[in-house]
């Protein structure tokens, strides 16, 4: 699966979540805009705007950019999608990521981290400072007989204010690789952030689903 993502300066997204192995090419994509503080989720198919707010927080400036995202293959083609923030506004791009999916790795009694600083490294075109954080999980925690750990390698770009690579693996064999590559620096075209005027409005207060027809 791949994602285009884009991010103006004023920190709205678009993601373009393109699902494999379907002739009609079907696409998911969300739109979230801090500045009139709603979140849509555009159903190609059916012409709808799925629309929920987002948590308040601050508008920034950041800079304009766009990259390609790719992670694993998913499984039945539904989407499902709760409301929430953005950790990564004013991007665009293709992101590359491995099939295997890693389990949630929640944080609790018994459970140590350490954390090294890894420095500074190129990476796409732009300046990234890395962080190795190294976390110990104890007998039993995630239904393993033995403590074991999971290692979480982050580059961020201070400039672009974007996370560009992600690797996550553990003792069990586990391991997940997300990458941001075709990094661009253009402003995007505002139009990528507008709905389309033919499609309908549906307010959601929850989580929702709904069947992409391939």
């Amino acid at each position: 699966r791949s994602v285009n993502l884009f991010r103006d300066s004023a920190g709205r997204t678009r993601k373009e979540r393109h699902y494999p192995g379907q002739t009609s090419g079907v696409r998911v994509i969300e739109i979230e805009d801090p500045v009139a503080g709603f979140r849509y989720v555009l159903d190609q198919q059916r012409l709808i705007a799925h629309r929920s707010v987002l948590p308040a927080r601050g508008v920034t400036t950041v800079p304009g950019i766009s990259s390609v995202i790719n992670d694993g293959p998913l499984g039945t083609p539904t989407f499902s999608e709760i409301a929430g923030e953005s950790s990564t506004p004013g991007a665009s791009g293709i992101m590359h990521s491995n099939a295997e999916q890693l389990a949630s790795n929640a944080a609790g009694p018994g459970t140590l981290n350490s954390t090294e600083l890894l420095g500074t490294r190129m990476i796409e075109g732009v300046f990234a400072a890395g962080t190795r954080k190294i976390t110990t999980f104890p007998a039993g925690k995630m239904g393993n007989p033995t403590p074991y750990k999971s290692t979480r390698e982050s580059w961020y770009s201070l400039d672009l204010k974007i996370q560009v690579l992600l690797r996550i693996s553990d003792e069990r064999g586990l391991s997940q690789v997300d990458q941001f590559t075709e990094i661009k620096r253009d402003e995007p075209d505002k139009a990528l952030f507008q709905l389309p005027e033919n499609y309908k409005i549906v307010d959601e207060r929850g989580e929702f689903t709904f069947d992409l027809i391939h």
